[in-house]
Formats: structure tokens, C-alpha cells, sequence
């Protein structure tokens, strides 16, 4: 993690130093996605972004993948309920009560470790809303567009999440609209 910040941070400070990029923010954004990635999964992580130039607008896009060989958020979350919901919902539990969960600040799926306080999604959805970002997540069974959610209410959940496969892998995606200074 740490010389993913650095590097990261590196790079964000020269985009910023020609574009209205708040780069503390942004990297502030990325680094908490991979803590999460840390934090909930035994497997790797990736990170690829790309800077595409729009000369006619003079801007700039960034478009991110930040991805994990987990079990996503939805099935994470199910294999750790506490019993009280296991024996209600079981396996009928779905993807959008599982953000609904993952996005109330202060719930963590990991209640036992002292590090996780239930904070790193509502800092990842708030921090988006601070860069302007467009946010998606997806893993195998679902996707959701986190950027488009006016509150985390069940409706507005079940509007944007849809489900599609079973396999197992978990990315972030998003992108970052800039003009230059």
C-alpha cells in the first residue's frame, strides 16, 4: 500500500499541476478502494488508469479499473451476516441489501478486527461525490453505479444494481472528467 500511494500520489500531483484535478482527493478515493480490497479479500489486486486527451475541449478524461480476485462486495457480505439476518434472509439475500449494508456508515462485515470501522465505503461514495466522479462497481454476479444513487435507499438500490453471472472477481471503474488550468 504504500508505495501504491506514493506512486500514486506522484503522478496525481503532476496531472494536477496542468489540470483542475484534486489529487489528494482522488488519490485519497483509489487508496481506500485497494485498502478495501485488503481488507476483504485473501486474493491480488490490480490497478490500470488511463489518460485520454480531449485537445478540442482542452480536458482531460481518467478512466480507472481498480479490481480483486474476491467474491465481491454482495457475497462477502452475505457469508459474513450475523446470525439474527442469516436465519431471516439466508440465501435468499440479495446484492442490493448487501450495498445497503456496505454503504451505511459505521456497518462492517468484519466486526471481530480491530481496524475495520465500517467507514470505507461511505469514504469511497463520498469522496466520488467530491471529485466529480463517475462510479461503478461490478463483480461477477452484479453492477451497480454508485455515482447515480440520490440516497441508499432500498429503491434506489434496487434501480441501480442488476445481477448477471456467478464467477468470482471484483472491480471499481470510474472516470474523472478534467479541464486544464
Amino acid at each position: 500500500m504504500k508505495a501504491f500511494k506514493k506512486d500514486l500520489l506522484k503522478y496525481l500531483l503532476k496531472l494536477e499541476s496542468s489540470y483542475r484535478i484534486h489529487a489528494n482527493q482522488l488519490a485519497a478515493v483509489f487508496i481506500e478502494m485497494a485498502k478495501n480490497s485488503a481488507d476483504h479479500t485473501v486474493g491480488d489486486a490490480f490497478f490500470g488508469m488511463d489518460i485520454i486527451h480531449i485537445p478540442e475541449k482542452n480536458s482531460i478524461e481518467l478512466h480507472f479499473v481498480l479490481g480483486d480476485l474476491g467474491n465481491g462486495i454482495k457475497q462477502h457480505i452475505q457469508d459474513h451476516l450475523p446470525s439474527d439476518l442469516k436465519g431471516k434472509r439466508g440465501k435468499h439475500w440479495s446484492h442490493y441489501e448487501s450495498y445497503y449494508l456496505a454503504l451505511k456508515n459505521g456497518y462492517t462485515s468484519t466486526p471481530e478486527r480491530d481496524t475495520n470501522k465500517g467507514l470505507g465505503m461511505t469514504i469511497i461514495l463520498e469522496g466520488a461525490k467530491g471529485v466529480n466522479m463517475f462510479l461503478s462497481v461490478f463483480d461477477a454476479n452484479s453492477r451497480g453505479i454508485l455515482s447515480s444513487l440520490k440516497d441508499t435507499t432500498h429503491e434506489q438500490l434496487r434501480r441501480q444494481f442488476i445481477t448477471f453471472t456467478k464467477d468470482k472477481v471484483f472491480y471499481y471503474y470510474g472516470s474523472v472528467k478534467s479541464e486544464a488550468l
